[in-house]
């Protein structure tokens, strides 16, 4: 049966997570695994089906790939939930009253905890009696069986992305997951980091002309990367800083200490979209923005969902469109009339909304291999640029003046489909040093992965490239007075001093392993020696028997 969805809470798939609420039901494309739950069967796409799905040999009814998982990974899914059982086991449950005692992380989880317990106590006060009357009275069972099982697979996905976070800020941090490139180097300290940061640096525009070699670069390089907390550069490297600012109070106050120094002062700013945690989308969303960006950048003229989908983004966050703004978005007669956009505003913004969706859609792809479609992606939308004000500029950009077309673009398309994802701006780098401006700005972009990962912002202008304001310090008091403030901080001199005890093993671990092939070397030649010997001896004996 097909026709528009009531209102209510909306349908849960196994495959593709919560449907749209615009979604239209179509029946013919559902297959329930009545091996899941007899009452409340697993719901998948047909179009979702793997190759391992299949006929039950037992009951002889469809079945799912989950239920055909191998033991193996039955194995490895039992084995991580024992290990987050464990790690939630030893946050106090009993001490309500001294929770203000706990670190950040456990008061988050135990705040988590107790509003599950709540639901859970909800969910349970609906009795049976209404339930009956729910489903045999009012047909409404399906609904209600769709909106516990939603606040349950909320709560649930809460729980586990608070747990992980937690678990991360008393663990190395890993990146691995996120992709990012520069990870790995990051963990080996700032050496090896700007031997992997000299091969992009040296390519870009804005500083082929600048830095002539890679002396020049890890001078300047030096500066800039132990200038930054420890904590903020992993994270950086290694996802939503924003997110493990939650649970690591250094990486926290860095960010606070950040944001007041740059009042009034050259620095380098990173925004992300994510949620009010600072999670990453899962895939599901990040489909969803894709597809909203798609239509919005390309829209057919012929087709009044585009236009209404148009004028939905462009309104986001009570921005309401005048009358003459609404026919053009509307009207096919005027030139050029479906594609005037708020946030598009010319022919160079339009190809470089369409440069990045080509370039996401391969990404998306390579996801859905990867993931289940309940997890979040490993990476969270990114731009990074330089400003002589932090907090104006993240309050431009956040209250949408244009400040950035295409991020502000995204962050209306996340009001328009729920306001779950927003941007979210703190400040990374103050600069120090006026060389370091438009350095900073090439570097911050690289290790955070900004859109292309090449060091290019939404607004595709690259990196170090648009430094109109620097002008206005040109006084070199006003350097000397930074920079000295830089040399005087305490954890500058200790993150040298970290530098200088990381570079010591590292050349310990390049002469030991440069000793052991010396060895090796000679143990070969003393080998071959002997191998000669024992030829020439058997060439002797072989001539005294005259053969």
């Amino acid at each position: 049966m097909s026709g528009a969805r009531a209102r209510g809470r909306p349908r849960v798939f196994a495959c593709c997570g919560p449907e749209p609420r615009s979604a239209v039901r179509d029946a013919t494309n559902e297959v329930l695994c009545p091996n899941t739950n007899k009452h409340n069967p697993q719901k998948y796409h047909k179009s979702c089906l793997r190759q391992n799905d299949g006929i039950d040999p037992d009951t002889q009814q469809w079945q799912c790939g989950i239920c055909n998982a191998d033991e193996k990974l039955r194995a490895e899914d039992a084995l991580k939930q024992t290990a987050a059982k464990q790690r939630l086991a030893q946050v106090p449950t009993s001490k309500v009253e001294d929770k203000d005692d706990y670190p950040p992380f456990k008061r988050i989880l135990l705040e988590r905890t107790g509003a599950q317990e709540e639901m859970q106590g909800i969910t349970r006060m609906i009795s049976w009696h209404t339930a009956h009357f729910l489903r045999n009275v009012m047909d409404e069972g399906e609904k209600l069986d769709d909106w516990i099982n939603g606040l349950r697979q909320v709560a649930d996905d809460d729980i586990r992305w608070v747990r992980a976070a937690a678990a991360a800020a008393t663990q190395p941090y890993d990146g691995s997951a996120s992709g990012n490139p520069y990870w790995t180097a990051a963990k080996e300290g700032y050496s090896g980091l700007l031997e992997r940061l000299w091969d992009d640096v040296r390519q870009h525009p804005s500083q082929t002309t600048i830095l002539t070699d890679f002396d020049l670069f890890a001078v300047e390089g030096y500066e800039i990367l132990a200038a930054m907390k420890w904590e903020l550069l992993l994270a950086i490297c290694g996802g939503s800083f924003t997110l493990r600012a939650l649970f690591n109070e250094e990486l926290g106050k860095a960010l606070a200490d950040n944001m007041l120094l740059s009042v009034k002062c050259p620095c380098i700013y990173m925004f992300e979209i994510i949620d009010s945690l600072g999670r990453p989308m899962t895939l599901q969303d990040l489909e969803n923005f894709y597809d909203t960006a798609d239509v919005y950048g390309k829209p057919d003229p012929n087709n009044p969902a585009h236009t209404t989908l148009a004028i939905g983004v462009d309104e986001a966050d009570g921005k309401e469109l005048t009358a003459p703004e609404k026919l053009m978005r509307g009207s096919t007669s005027i030139p050029g009339g479906t594609n005037e956009r708020r946030f598009l505003e010319n022919a160079h913004q339009r190809s470089t909304l369409r440069d990045l969706l080509n370039k996401l859609k391969p990404e998306i792809q390579r996801l859905r291999v990867v993931l289940r479609s309940h997890d979040r992606v490993p990476w969270v939308f990114r731009e990074a640029g330089y400003t002589d004000d932090g907090p104006t500029r993240i309050i431009q950009q956040t209250t949408d003046t244009l400040a950035n077309a295409l991020m502000s673009l995204f962050d209306s398309i996340g009001a328009y489909l729920g306001g779950q994802y927003r941007i979210h701006g703190q400040v990374v780098y103050v600069c120090s040093r006026k060389t370091h401006a438009s350095l900073g700005e090439m570097v911050m972009s690289l290790l955070g992965q900004t859109y292309d990962g090449t060091g290019k912002g939404f607004n595709n202008h690259a990196a170090g490239s648009q430094l109109k304001s620097l002008k206005n310090y040109d006084g070199q008091t006003f350097w000397d007075e930074r920079t000295l403030a830089l040399l005087q901080r305490s954890d500058f001199g200790s993150n040298m001093a970290a530098e200088d005890q990381r570079l010591q093993a590292r050349l310990n671990r390049e002469n030991s392993v440069a000793l052991a092939e010396r060895e090796l070397k000679i143990e070969k030649i003393a080998a071959l020696q002997l191998n000669q010997d024992l030829r020439e001896q058997l060439s002797e004996e072989l001539a005294d028997l005259g053969l």
